[in-house]
């Protein structure tokens, strides 16, 4: 991906963002992520929600890398059945609620719960499977 697709994409509206993500991941069959050793996936919290953030391709996770990051991604189904542990065991989060952040940029990012990407993903996959 040259420069101009990269930011092009990178800085469409989060909406946006967001249904490239989920073709993306259908169609490259992962999903991206940085972890960290020290403190796993790339997440924080508020006082009501777990945020975890999930990118379409390896560019855009490394974009972020901080020290001790390293980009992973997980495959699609995978992915899938995560995000279905999160939204059936959501009341062992210690009431916090577990949002994803899906496609962030510099500015914002599209905020779903597991259920609904979840969701979103499976009715794209029946789509090209």
């Amino acid at each position: 991906m040259n420069e101009k697709e990269f930011f092009g994409v990178f800085n469409a509206p989060s909406e946006k963002r967001y249904k490239n993500f989920v073709w993306k991941v259908v169609d490259n069959e992962e999903v991206w992520m940085l972890s960290n050793e020290k403190r796993g996936c790339r997440s924080f919290e508020d006082e009501e929600n777990i945020y975890y953030k999930f990118w379409p391709a390896k560019e855009f996770a490394e974009y972020f890398k901080e020290d001790g990051d390293f980009s992973e991604a997980i495959e699609v189904h995978e992915f899938c059945d995560k995000l279905k542990e999160y939204f059936e065991k959501e009341d062992e989060t210690e009431g916090k609620r577990v949002m994803l952040h899906i496609f962030p940029n510099e500015h914002d990012a599209y905020a779903v719960d597991a259920y609904t990407l979840y969701w979103d993903i499976m009715d794209a996959l029946e789509e090209v499977e």
